[in-house]
């Protein structure tokens, strides 16, 4: 075979290999979820209260406050200090503290639990504007402001809240308070 024999058998060689080649196209998935589910289990319940407006000047007398644990426990003071009759709360049982349950995340993954929102004060059901309301100061988490929470191998956590409360004083409010339900709200959120 000559020279120019095997170049033409090299090159038809060549174009064969090239025209048996096949290039495809695949597709590449990837599912976004954005969303952490952040369910109430058990409602934060102060429970039933006796409490009373204080109907002092305020003259650097301070309200009564009290404070729900997220352990479901009570502190505080339950008594302001004004000069003439003193606000107070008192616990009269029925307290719950509050569970938030955390689903649909990534198994093990460490959520920031943000809780540093002013809540909404409790107002009485009838809406009645003359009434004091029950000033909601705070709420307390487990884990804490900022703190993370690290979830289990489904992906799920429980966030406990508590929160701390303020009887009104004589400027803050013209009437007694009225029997009956308070209800205020407060903002929670969860974020990788």
């Amino acid at each position: 075979m000559n020279t120019l024999s095997k170049y033409l058998v090299a090159t038809t060689a060549g174009a064969l290999l090239a025209t048996g080649a096949s290039a495809e196209t695949f597709n590449v998935t990837a599912e976004v979820a954005n969303t952490i589910a952040l369910t109430e289990t058990t409602p934060l319940n102060f429970g039933n209260l006796y409490v009373r407006r204080g109907t002092g000047a305020d003259g650097g007398g301070g309200p009564a406050t009290l404070t729900l644990a997220t352990t479901g426990s009570f502190t505080g003071t339950g008594e302001g200090d004004e000069a003439t009759t003193l606000s107070r709360i008192v616990s009269l049982g029925g307290a719950t503290a509050g569970v938030l349950s955390v689903t649909g995340a990534s198994p093990f993954a460490s959520v920031t639990v943000t809780s540093n929102a002013t809540p909404t004060d409790l107002i009485h059901s009838s809406g009645n504007p003359a009434l004091p309301v029950v000033t909601f100061d705070a709420i307390t988490t487990d884990p804490a402001h900022n703190a993370a929470l690290v979830l289990d191998a489904n992906g799920d956590g429980d966030i406990l809240v508590g929160g701390q409360m303020t009887a009104a004083t004589a400027v803050a409010a013209g009437t007694a308070y009225a029997e009956g339900t308070y209800t205020g709200t407060y903002v929670v959120t969860v974020s990788y």
